[in-house]
């Protein structure tokens, strides 16, 4: 009985998550449309849930018609062992931007501790560690004084390099709970909102906060 409330709770809280939220959020990660087929970048409380060990490779091209696009590649294993009571994972991440101009690499690692909650129900609790690497590749930029209104790009410019390479650290954490027909899961990522400012100043990376859900509808017998 005090499973079914504090599930009830947890969903009405998703829910109304979702409806209110959405014009706060702000992040600048790379995202995949196929969400489901990259579960580790998705949430790290996803470690293990397969059954078996499961190894990921993702490709995306936004708008792969415009030069200068986002690209990005994405690779992960999972698998969960017994005698740790939950899964272990692990995900690099690569994105450029603007043909290289800038380019982004992190390397996780994940645990996620498993808790039997009744007969039916699961609830999963994940942490995430993630090393970044950024680089600026200051030789793709172009300013505006090395413009002639005639003949274009043609003049070096006066600004002095900056940027080059920065790394950070940054701290992630979600939860999933599910059961044979329903799973419904949040993630905070970024929570040390580390600065991965590539120039002057200070530009801390937001918090970006997910919900997910989904379950599975039986449709008549064999379905």
């Amino acid at each position: 009985m005090l499973i079914s409330r504090f599930l009830k709770v947890l969903i009405f809280g998703m829910l109304t998550f979702i409806v209110i939220k959405p014009n706060q959020v702000q992040a600048q990660d790379p995202h995949f449309s196929q969400f489901y087929a990259n579960p580790l970048y998705l949430n790290p409380a996803l470690a293990g849930t397969h059954g078996c060990p499961r190894l990921n490779f993702n490709y995306r091209n936004q708008w792969p018609a415009l030069s200068g696009t986002f690209v990005t590649y994405s690779a992960s294993y999972d698998q969960y062992f017994d005698n740790l009571s939950g899964g272990i994972g692990v995900i690099a991440t690569l994105d450029q931007a603007g043909k290289g101009t800038i380019n982004h690499l992190t390397f996780s690692f994940i645990y996620a501790y498993h808790l039997k909650l009744g007969r039916k129900w699961r609830l999963i609790f994940g942490a995430q560690a993630t090393w970044n690497q950024k680089f600026l590749d200051w030789d793709k930029l172009s300013f505006g004084d090395q413009i002639d209104p005639r003949r274009g790009f043609i003049y070096n410019t006066g600004d002095q390099p900056r940027g080059g390479t920065r790394g950070f650290f940054d701290v992630s954490a979600g939860f999933v709970v599910y059961n044979e027909y329903f799973y419904a899961g949040f993630t905070a990522k970024h929570l040390n909102m580390p600065n991965e400012s590539m120039i002057i100043g200070t530009s801390k990376q937001p918090i970006k906060m997910t919900a997910h859900m989904g379950a599975e509808i039986k449709f008549g017998k064999g379905s």
